[in-house]
């Protein structure tokens, strides 16, 4: 208390120290001040952008893809159709969708090789919430040697590919598929009509399992 008074007694003597100790403590107050404006602003920036991100999640396109099965399966003479089912399962429109889509045999149960290729198809497609469309790729067995070791179960077929789309926020995202067959599971289609019966058999697409590679999406 005596120092306080002491201190007192010494400005009151001292009219420019006044001064001077308002000035600091002004100062002192200002850059407080703002400190704590830059510490609001980024708190408020991070606030925002949050929301903004959690919204995007929450609200973008997702597109999946599923089977719908091999049709029209045959032998070597056969032009034989993959088919796969691009779903949007997210909030807004899926935009732009395009894709690439294959088919080929292969005796390891663990390929990890799928290449997308350049032939890409699709322009100004959209596909709407909760709605799904079926998309097809022809491919040829190649020889009867394939054929047979498919249908014994010594070979798989691998149907893979990319789908890519504008998610509603000017994201252009890509979903990465491959699904594996065994020909174990061939189904033969009756049609009395037809001289060829192989050429109407088909896999069911419930027989499709998800390949351990090549199953990807942003």
């Amino acid at each position: 208390m005596c120092a306080f008074f002491s201190w007192m007694t010494f400005i009151d003597w001292k009219p420019d120290a006044i001064t001077a100790a308002a000035t600091i403590v002004l100062a002192a107050l200002t850059t407080i001040l703002a400190f704590g404006t830059i510490f609001l602003w980024r708190s408020t920036r991070r606030l925002v952008f949050g929301a903004e991100r959690t919204a995007e999640r929450q609200l973008r396109a997702y597109v999946t893809v599923g089977s719908e099965g091999i049709s029209q399966f045959g032998g070597p003479a056969v032009t034989s159709i993959a088919n796969v089912s691009v779903r949007n399962v997210g909030q807004v429109p899926a935009r732009d969708v395009r894709w690439f889509i294959n088919a080929a045999f292969s005796d390891n149960g663990r390929e990890s090789n799928f290449p997308i290729g350049n032939d890409v198809f699709g322009q100004n497609l959209t596909i709407q919430p909760n709605t799904a469309m079926v998309r097809s790729q022809r491919f040829e067995i190649g020889n009867e040697e394939t054929y047979t070791k498919f249908r014994e179960g010594k070979n798989f077929l691998y149907v893979w590919g990319e789908i890519t789309y504008l998610d509603g926020f000017d994201n252009r995202r890509y979903t990465l598929f491959c699904q594996r067959y065994n020909g174990r599971n061939i189904i033969k289609r009756d049609d009395p009509n037809r001289h060829d019966a192989r050429s109407f058999h088909f896999i069911d697409a419930e027989s499709m399992r998800y390949h351990q590679y090549g199953n990807d999406a942003n």
